[in-house]
């Protein structure tokens, strides 16, 4: 039998079929000459505070796939309680979801946006697919690389509702077992991020030079 939240999210689902097919036509052109990066790493290792530099010193809009989700959570929509209860288990988000968000805010931001930058998205190869499907492939992969014990201590002192220690173990393994066949497929480059974050950023903005060549609009 299905619980409550299973059944929500099938009706949440149906409701939201026409809007997906709509979301099809996306039109490219309105992010034509805006670089796209993913941003890869187990939880913890630091994304989301390279992803926050990136946008002071370059003006790439960051969009985080979790935080992204709270957002979702917080706004009491008719999805948030399904939400909560994959997030707080540490399971990846059905992709129709997150696929559907993230299109949405590129949307909403591509005309004052410079450049966009993904965190903890895409989590296995099909929703890679999918987001080069729709949004064209990745200008530059970059991978932070850092080992389970550091990852643990830095989690430990977040206070995210979804940090439990069976979450984290868990995204650890979704990592492990599907995320980094992404990172070899799209030819992810490997930054070690078990270092000070302004020698990790300082790497992160050399590639930015050498392989996009990109200058920071602010010094």
């Amino acid at each position: 039998m299905s619980s409550p939240t299973e059944e929500g999210h099938q009706k949440w689902l149906s409701r939201r079929r026409s809007s997906v097919v709509e979301r099809k036509h996306f039109d490219r052109s309105i992010i034509k000459d805006k670089p796209i990066l993913w941003m890869m790493g187990k939880t913890g290792s630091g994304k989301g505070t390279q992803c926050s530099k990136l946008h002071a010193r370059y003006g790439f809009t960051h969009l985080s796939s979790g935080e992204l989700m709270r957002h979702e959570i917080l706004a009491n929509t008719d999805r948030s309680n399904f939400l909560s209860e994959i997030m707080k288990s540490g399971k990846p988000v059905p992709n129709l979801i997150v696929i559907e968000v993230i299109a949405r805010a590129i949307v909403a931001l591509a005309k004052e946006s410079t450049g966009f930058v993904i965190d903890g998205y895409p989590l296995d190869e099909q929703q890679a697919s999918e987001f080069v499907d729709e949004f064209g492939s990745p200008n530059l992969v970059l991978y932070l690389e850092c080992n389970n014990s550091v990852l643990a201590g830095r989690l430990n002192e977040r206070s995210n509702f979804d940090d439990t220690a069976e979450a984290i173990a868990n995204r650890f393994e979704v990592f492990t077992e599907h995320t980094k066949a992404v990172t070899q497929k799209y030819q992810a480059i490997g930054i070690k991020a078990d270092k000070d974050k302004e020698e990790v950023f300082s790497e992160i903005e050399k590639l930015l030079q050498q392989k996009l060549d990109l200058k920071p609009q602010i010094d």
